[in-house]
């Protein structure tokens, strides 16, 4: 008798389960899948880079992934610890731009947008983009950074081609970026739009002037033959 007590008291139970899991199975899946996604939002909160500086390129070149990542070191090696975490990091922003084609008009959109109001200070742009930027008058002027005597390789009063320095000519990886490429800096002060206050554009500014400092600076490594 008390076995059989036992089995019914199961089998509502179940029954009891089977009922709520009817009724209910959407409402638990959808609870479920929301806890998925902000267990995986809190994870990629917690692996979120902090860099020291964020690196926009422009021009015809694809820069995907694969691309960014291999930069990336290149990059950082350019940059030092600002936020004080220990190391120079730097995120890269890269827009596709070829003039008349596929596309044009929505990533010279998304350039503008970021050049008026992005955190990006440090540009590598092509031509026409380099072009754009110069129109806004809120180009960092080489002097500010260098002196009266302009680097080698400057195209003018504002950018440097990145085909004339030794960081380019001596690192293939950092060629996907494009010998024609001019290299200048945003005067974040200047942008009205932007989302960083003053103290912020300040430290901004002239981190991405030491960067364009230290790219032009660049040594090539001592030959080990």
């Amino acid at each position: 008798r008390l076995a059989r007590e036992r089995d019914e008291a199961n089998i509502r139970k179940v029954s009891k389960w089977e009922n709520f899991w009817y009724h209910n199975k959407w409402t638990v899946g959808i609870v479920g899948a929301i806890l998925i996604i902000a267990l995986i939002s809190v994870f990629q909160f917690l692996e979120k880079e902090n860099p020291d500086a964020v690196v926009m390129y422009a021009g015809p070149n694809y820069i995907g992934e694969t691309a960014a990542g291999e930069l990336k070191p290149y990059l950082s090696s350019l940059v030092k610890d600002v936020n004080g975490d220990g190391q120079g990091l730097v995120t890269l922003y890269a827009v596709v731009y070829v003039p008349g084609g596929s596309g044009s008009s929505m990533a010279m959109k998304q350039f503008t947008n970021e050049f008026a109001v992005g955190e990006s200070c440090l540009f590598f742009l092509s031509p026409e983009m380099y072009e754009v930027a110069k129109d806004t008058g809120c180009l960092l002027p080489l002097n500010e950074i260098f002196g009266n005597s302009l680097p080698e390789g400057a195209v003018d009063e504002y950018g440097i081609r990145l085909g004339s320095t030794s960081f380019f000519l001596d690192n293939e990886t950092v060629g996907q970026l494009g010998e024609n490429v001019i290299v200048c800096v945003k005067d974040c002060t200047k942008m009205v739009t932007t989302l960083l206050g003053k103290k912020e554009s300040e430290t901004q500014k002239e981190t991405a002037g030491d960067m364009l400092r230290s790219l032009v600076n660049y040594q090539s490594p001592p030959s080990t033959k």
